[in-house]
């Protein structure tokens, strides 16, 4: 007998984002026959992008949670170092979750994790995983890099979003860099930790057009509203 081949590796936010972009495209049938292989974003979250102020203010940048759980903050224990090492007057920090906020002392000038509130998917319900905050988008796409850790799975959606908002993602390894051997394949450019760090505009639109051409279901669409590069 033929064992069934496992499902690619899913979220509830990637569940509820295929959901809409599937009523967005009009897709027919049922949105749970989609394979998974890819994951797709809504054309909400493009327009809000295109929206956004996309000069590059910020050299790193991370907004997340990190000790809302022992696992999570295990998998993204790489980011405290990189922060200390790497981060400066032109970074962005701020860590959201309500336990990392508890008696949080801010590591410089950079980390606004006590002056601004965030939004936390995992401590919200289910059917509001899908809220897209402009501010996390906003100061992405003022970012020249991204850090992308792992989280609940070995995989971040933090890459996905990076690439949308044309800021390069920073990885610890490259297997955090894609979901599934199809998403690999596909040629994402993107930084490891140990990398020289010199921001490549069209490593950025190369993401970008990836995501249009292989995140969406409306890749027709979405292409003919992309902005120009920049």
């Amino acid at each position: 007998m033929n064992e069934k081949p496992d499902k690619p590796p899913w979220s509830p936010r990637l569940e509820l984002w295929l959901r809409e972009s599937w009523n967005e495209a009009g897709s027919s049938g049922d949105p749970s026959d989609y394979s998974r292989d890819f994951a797709i974003l809504p054309n909400r979250l493009f327009e809000l992008i295109g929206s956004l102020n996309k000069e590059k203010k910020y050299d790193f940048c991370f907004i997340g949670s990190f000790a809302i759980r022992p696992a999570v903050a295990e998998a993204r224990e790489w980011i405290i170092p990189f922060v200390r090492r790497a981060f400066g007057s032109r970074s962005f920090l701020q860590f959201t979750d309500s336990v990392t906020r508890q008696n949080h002392r801010p590591y410089g000038p950079y980390d606004h994790t006590n002056t601004r509130t965030g939004f936390v998917p995992r401590e919200m319900p289910l059917s509001q995983r899908g809220h897209l905050d402009p501010d996390y988008y906003a100061i992405m796409c003022q970012s020249q890099f991204t850090l992308c850790p792992a989280g609940d799975a070995p995989w971040s959606m933090r890459v996905y979003e990076a690439m949308a908002c044309r800021s390069v993602p920073v990885v610890k390894s490259i297997s955090e860099a894609a979901r599934t051997r199809q998403e690999a394949a596909l040629g994402y450019k993107f930084l490891t930790t140990d990398s020289d760090f010199v921001y490549l505009e069209d490593w950025a639109e190369h993401n970008y057009r990836i995501v249009l051409e292989s995140h969406t279901l409306c890749q027709t669409r979405m292409a003919q509203k992309s902005p120009e590069p920049w």
